[in-house]
């Protein structure tokens, strides 16, 4: 699918941000810019922006654009008003995102059940578009190659990590069905050879789990992309309706049960009559008052971050609404979101390693300390600790973290650390490493490989360029807190009080060990920004194992399944930090796969 640019267009740019084309690697809220404009599928002209023939069709920018201005390159946007369309239907799904189609496109195929799909954004796929990692467990690909069965392993591990507080059926339903699935999905597919990969997080584990992948695009795996696509495929081959730009409003129950779905579209009001329905109505992170009573810090940097798939403008929690009218049982206590950070492309391989190094300090816009640098750098971008790690970042000024340094630290870190980077990483370059590439460093897309013996003239030149302030520098700490816009007499106020306990020998402010206190000497001093992101926001209504809504009272709607990540029971939120038993992508599969399975066994009986 095409997209173009409307006349509704407000020139933010923000399509251009979030454009994948040009980028390296491509997808993802942290895709550096284009080295060069036209690399770029949208660019701007005469003041407007267009979207060219490099488009791909990802609707990454569809999916950020604050004003609906970007639709399918063949729709005419023209639509006339019209009276009430009612379509009689078994199933209606919904939301088109990864856990729906699987939903819509399962039933359709396991029964002559008649199905229809409503979608409020013009393009199929919601976030799953632009997953690339999923879990897969006891699926006949890997039977047939003889890898390991991860299961058990998989299902003590998450019952031990969500605290024993999950449902064990639904926990081993979540990942088990993504073998069930993988198994049905390649019956779709059936001349695609998948090759054989490790899941990302899995990737430090001895005993990592081999999964099968869509063949990877510029070193990433477009996993959530291509099963998309290919559902949205099935859908036309089968004739299933897939309504898009169709904003669901309203919901019918007939006897404590959904007998009717009112969506409006472009021409007026569409009703869809029907015996079931799978509500995979997706995130809320859109939706002002539920942000504001939950997440205040975050809805105020939200403007703020880079674009992000995970922040769509289709995510304003339709679906709470519509769930109560039906007599779910919203779980709000589950409603947590996944903050990341610091991260950001530090233009600079010096100030990257030191970014990656305790030595420097973290202080927010205030010009304050706010983390202990030790724990923050291993927390990493993801897990328990990286992810809590972002939440206090949330709660900073505009989720702005700089790392701050002199000389003094660049000298101490490449004495330990001759190749920049955290001492103590393996030895050697990475596979696909530039020549040359130094060892003892991770290598990621973007950023810079190690501290170079001209470092200061490297920093100074990267200081100078227009990179906005993601790197900053000044000939005392008056003129870099300007530059970065922190508050001076903080900064200098922080920075004297941190060489009096480096002096001491001990953090007695945020505990940082000894061994890492490194005072601040002699300028000119620098400021590499790291910034909040996030990978997005889960929660809503609590379900059984079959993915069915629970009332307040316990007892079950029996024709409402909630997949996705609306839906409560697969995670618990601990600190602030969600606690999962599979990754999302691996629970948008798992959980459609449920939902459509469970609806096809009750209309069977219906």
């Amino acid at each position: 699918m095409k997209f173009k640019i409307t006349d509704k267009c407000i020139g933010c740019g923000i399509c251009d941000q979030a454009c994948r084309v040009g980028s390296i690697p491509p997808g993802g809220p942290m895709a550096p810019r284009a080295a060069k404009p036209e690399d770029k599928a949208i660019q701007k002209i005469d003041g407007k922006y267009v979207i060219n023939e490099k488009c791909i069709g990802c609707a990454g920018c569809v999916a950020c654009c604050p004003v609906g201005a970007i639709i399918a390159a063949d729709d005419e946007y023209v639509h006339e008003a019209h009276d009430e369309i009612v379509i009689d239907a078994d199933l209606v799904v919904i939301g088109a995102g990864g856990a729906g189609l699987v939903s819509a496109v399962l039933a359709a195929d396991i029964s002559d059940k008649k199905v229809v799909v409503l979608e409020k954004m013009p393009f199929a796929g919601g976030g799953a578009k632009f997953a690339a990692d999923w879990r897969v467990f006891q699926s006949n690909w890997q039977k047939e190659r003889g890898l390991p069965d991860e299961l058990n392993r998989m299902l003590v591990k998450g019952m031990e990590e969500t605290m024993n507080a999950l449902d064990p059926k639904l926990v081993y339903n979540a990942l088990r069905n993504t073998g069930h699935f993988f198994d049905w999905f390649q019956t779709l597919v059936p001349d695609y050879k998948f090759v054989e990969g490790i899941y990302a997080m899995d990737r430090s584990d001895p005993q990592a789990q081999r999964v099968p992948f869509v063949e990877p695009v510029n070193g990433r795996s477009p996993n959530g992309t291509f099963y998309v696509e290919t559902l949205e495929a099935e859908c036309h081959k089968r004739g299933i309706p897939l309504l898009y730009r169709h904003r669901v409003t309203d919901i019918e129950m007939t006897d404590g049960k959904v007998s009717a779905v009112i969506a409006q579209d472009p021409g007026g009001v569409t009703r869809v009559n029907c015996k079931a329905c799978v509500m995979a109505s997706g995130s809320w992170i859109r939706n002002e008052k539920i942000m504001k009573e939950k997440f205040p810090d975050f809805w105020k940097a939200l403007p703020t971050l880079e674009p992000s798939q995970h922040a769509s403008q289709a995510y304003t929690g339709d679906g709470i609404a519509l769930a109560e009218k039906a007599g779910a049982f919203i779980d709000y206590d589950s409603f947590v979101l996944r903050c990341m950070g610091p991260l950001g492309q530090i233009p600079s391989s010096t100030a990257t390693a030191v970014s990656m190094s305790p030595k420097c300090i973290w202080v927010n816009l205030n010009g304050m300390r706010w983390l202990n640098e030790l724990t923050g750098t291993q927390g990493g971008m993801s897990g328990s600790l990286g992810f809590s790690v972002g939440n206090v970042l949330s709660k900073q000024p505009k989720g702005i973290n700089y790392y701050v340094f002199d000389k003094g630290m660049i000298e101490k870190i490449k004495a330990e650390s001759p190749m920049g980077g955290m001492p103590g990483m393996p030895g050697g370059a990475p596979e696909g490493a530039p020549e040359g590439a130094p060892s003892g460093m991770p290598m990621m897309p973007g950023m810079g490989m190690g501290i170079p013996d001209n470092y200061l003239d490297e920093l100074i030149k990267a200081a100078s360029e227009e990179n906005g302030k993601m790197l900053v520098m000044g000939n005392t700490i008056e003129e870099l807190a300007a530059n970065a816009g922190i508050n001076a007499e903080n900064l200098k106020a922080t920075i004297e009080n941190y060489n009096a306990m480096c002096a001491a020998g001990a953090d007695t402010e945020l505990f940082k060990d000894s061994s890492q206190l490194v005072p601040f000497t002699e300028g000119p001093y620098f400021a590499a920004q790291g910034h909040l992101n996030h990978d997005g926001a889960f929660g809503g209504v609590l379900i059984d194992p079959d993915t069915r809504a629970y009332r307040p009272d316990g007892s079950i709607i029996e024709n409402l399944f909630v997949p996705g990540d609306f839906a409560s029971g697969r995670y618990i939120v601990r600190g602030g930090v969600k606690e999962q038993v599979i990754n999302d992508l691996g629970w948008a599969i798992s959980s459609g796969y449920t939902a459509g399975k469970a609806a096809v066994e009750y209309l069977v009986t219906v």
